[in-house]
């Protein structure tokens, strides 16, 4: 039986990003399967459009991607989503996923990275490593993306998992919904650090990281904290640059259920 694996991204339109996480997490998941051909499929169209637009890549959706596992006599899919959380995106995913399901001898599907308490505690753990250089007196601040969806609850969850092991100089805000930069700056005032460092929470440093987190923008994350005249210095890796991140990624997929 012909047997495959599909890596399943948003996608990003930096090519240096890509190299660094997406296509690491790929790698880490074809070693870990090296009986299924690989494939790849990104979630955003507009940036697959870009993409295309700019350099002639030819980056399929899922829904093509599975097109062409038909084609080539595939029945046996196993799918691992680089998505952080089961919200909008990865629930249009698993409407894409739904109908092909009986087209399939087997379909299965590994979980987001944020998916289980324990996975958050994991993630909390990896990124302590990473960054135990972080002086007492500093602070890490993390830009997540948020959702309006109910599972935006994942970020105060990691919040309240950095105050449990006692990392105390972490914060996790987001972008696009609560806790914000407004929460975010009430945090920091308790804290009065001698220097902010910035990095994103996400898993590519891409459009959100360099310019909504470190741009020179009026509105980014380190204009704002600047000009209160906090010192802030941003370390712009996506998560996918560590090996801690991607291996639970892997796990996920030890572990994919039936769709």
């Amino acid at each position: 039986m012909k047997k495959a694996l599909l890596v399943v991204s948003f996608g990003t339109s930096y090519p240096e990003t890509r190299k660094l996480t997406i296509e690491q997490v790929e790698k880490d998941l074809s070693a870990a399967f090296p009986d299924r051909k690989f494939f790849r499929a990104w979630t955003s169209r507009m940036i697959i459009n870009a993409i295309r637009k700019k350099t002639g890549e030819q980056i399929l959706s899922v829904s093509e991607t599975l097109d062409e596992m038909l084609k080539e006599g595939i029945r046996d899919v196993l799918i691992q989503t680089t998505h952080f959380v089961p919200g909008i995106e990865y629930n249009r995913l698993l409407s894409d996923i739904d109908a092909f399901k009986d087209k399939f001898d087997s379909i299965r599907i590994g979980a987001p990275l944020l998916s289980s308490g324990e996975d958050r505690i994991k993630v909390a753990h990896v990124l302590r490593n990473k960054f135990d250089f972080i002086e007492k007196d500093s602070v890490l601040l993390f830009m997540g993306h948020g959702t309006d969806h109910p599972v935006n609850a994942v970020y105060d969850d990691i919040n309240r998992i950095f105050r449990e092991f006692r990392y105390d100089n972490f914060f996790l805000g987001t972008i696009e919904a609560r806790p914000d930069i407004s929460d975010t700056a009430l945090w920091l005032r308790e804290k009065n650090p001698s220097k902010i460092y910035l990095t994103p929470f996400m898993l590519v440093a891409g459009d959100h990281a360099n310019n909504d987190l470190a741009g020179d923008k009026d509105d980014s994350w380190k204009s704002v904290l600047t000009r209160e005249n906090y010192e802030v210095s941003a370390i712009l890796k996506g998560m996918g640059e560590y090996d801690g991140i991607r291996a639970i990624y892997v796990d996920h997929a030890i572990n994919a259920e039936s769709v």
